[in-house]
């Protein structure tokens, strides 16, 4: 091994450091063990019991919003602004809508109409059109046809209080309703 720098100097613990840091270790571990007077199946009495209490407070709240989740049955729709959507980055893409059960969707269609080959892009949760802002041009440059479509509640698409209408079904019949 090479010398050390000349600035360099070892450093020795003193006796009574390396009894404190030992002390203390020993105090830190010491507090893993359980006292005698309390045994684990207390601890296991005490977990069962408070998961029971926050199990009820639960429920009492369940019931206090009518037996509903946050948002069932509330038919309000969200829209987020166009603005919002404005000066994003390598997104020129022109906005198109159509309507599915009630719903407004958005989703992009580049390339000519008469294209023989048309791709559908399909995102993942929680993501929209947005992620595939780099992959379009070079497909419609291809020359095919490009449709990718926001989801229901995601995006420039319509946002559901009710979170019970976002299913992976409703995503399916939306696709399908995108392709005819």
């Amino acid at each position: 091994l090479p010398p050390p720098p000349p600035s360099f100097r070892p450093v020795i613990m003193s006796r009574r450091l390396t009894a404190f840091l030992t002390l203390g270790l020993d105090s830190l571990f010491g507090l893993a063990r359980l006292p005698a007077p309390i045994a684990y199946p207390m601890l296991v009495f005490a977990g069962v019991l408070m998961q029971g209490v926050g199990l009820t407070f639960q429920a009492l709240r369940w019931l206090s919003k009518g037996g509903k989740r946050h948002g069932q049955g509330d038919h309000r729709v969200l829209r987020a602004p166009e603005e919002r959507f404005q000066n994003l980055e390598a997104y020129p893409f022109a906005p198109n809508y159509f309507e599915h059960e009630g719903f407004r969707l958005h989703y992009l269609d580049e390339g000519t109409k008469d294209a023989s080959d048309v791709v559908v892009l399909i995102h993942g949760m929680p993501a929209w059109s947005y992620c595939y802002r780099k992959v379009l041009p070079p497909l419609v440059a291809e020359g095919h046809r490009v449709l990718a479509l926001d989801f229901l509640g995601c995006g420039k698409s319509d946002k559901p209080v009710d979170a019970s209408r976002l299913s992976f079904a409703e995503h399916v019949t939306s696709i399908l309703r995108l392709i005819d």
